[in-house]
């Protein structure tokens, strides 16, 4: 088999203990409205990722049991597999499929989690939306995405932010924009209008010969 040989000189995949994984990261969709954006929030969301066991904090062991040497690989988290071949015999390496490469495995793997030190789980967060958000805008909470595993780093939750349309005012950047109509009279005269903001109502004076389509 030339991959055997090919592995033997040139190093295979899988040799030495496995390392630490980060967890991935996740996603979600967040809609607010406009007075949400201006002034601020905090939303509940719910998601379901993958954890850390809180059973046996991660370690994949029932609570008050030991973590013991691997009788397969010995510890060494490999196995060492000697094949004859017409070359003679051929030493390659593999991660032990007992152990998953760690070189350790609970004597009483938790019931939790069967011993991954990982579970899924849906879950409610809060997060909290700062005054002035753009909509587009994505807000990261740190090590709210999936657990890492053998030690590696949680993953982050990435919040996009949409802003829901709103009867009365259309934003561009920081400005919010309205549309009112009066009468011919008011325009010709002057007077003054109650007109709503996302502050609540204000009297605005409407000087004599206003135009149509004029902005204040």
């Amino acid at each position: 088999n030339f991959s055997d040989v090919f592995e033997t000189f040139f190093g295979g995949g899988g040799r030495g203990k496995s390392r630490a994984s980060a967890g991935a990261d996740r996603e979600i969709n967040v809609s607010i409205n406009m007075e949400e954006a201006a002034f601020g929030t905090e939303k509940e969301i719910s998601l379901t990722r993958i954890a850390g066991c809180g059973t046996c904090s991660r370690n994949g062991a029932m609570p008050g049991t030991k973590i013991a040497s691997c009788k397969t690989c010995s510890g060494t988290g490999e196995l060492r597999i000697v094949k004859n071949t017409i070359l003679g015999q051929i030493s390659t390496r593999r991660v032990c499929d007992v152990c998953h490469g760690e070189g350790k495995i609970p004597e009483k793997p938790c019931t939790n989690c069967h011993g991954t030190g990982r579970v899924r789980l849906a879950e409610k967060i809060r997060v909290r939306i700062p005054g002035g958000i753009s909509a587009g805008s994505v807000i990261r909470l740190t090590g709210n995405g999936d657990a890492g595993a053998r030690g590696g780093e949680d993953g982050d939750l990435y919040v996009h932010i949409k802003i829901l349309p709103h009867k009365l005012f259309k934003r561009k950047g920081d400005d919010v924009y309205s549309q009112q109509t009066i009468k011919l009279v008011q325009a010709v005269l002057g007077d003054e209008a109650t007109i709503q903001t996302l502050h609540g109502e204000i009297t605005l004076r409407i000087p004599p010969g206003t135009q149509s389509g004029k902005m204040f």
